[in-house]
């Protein structure tokens, strides 16, 4: 099981429970989800990434992101 804790000014904090080995996670290449992808794979989860690379962020940010869950 992994333990995720998410806070915002607009929402008071909460945990997510993870109980997989795999898990899917779109927007990959962003800053929070590039974050959650490196909590799964610390904890031994294999982790399926999706990034449509939007131009709203620039791509030099985005591979990055990429780069410290390829190594």
């Amino acid at each position: 099981r992994y333990g995720l804790s998410i806070t915002s000014e607009h929402e008071p904090s909460s945990t997510i429970i993870v109980s997989a080995s795999r898990a899917g996670v779109t927007g990959t290449a962003g800053f929070i989800a590039s974050h959650v992808s490196n909590l799964l794979l610390d904890h031994g989860a294999t982790v399926h990434g999706v990034d449509a690379f939007t131009d709203y962020y620039p791509r030099a940010l985005k591979e990055a992101n990429l780069a410290s869950l390829t190594g």
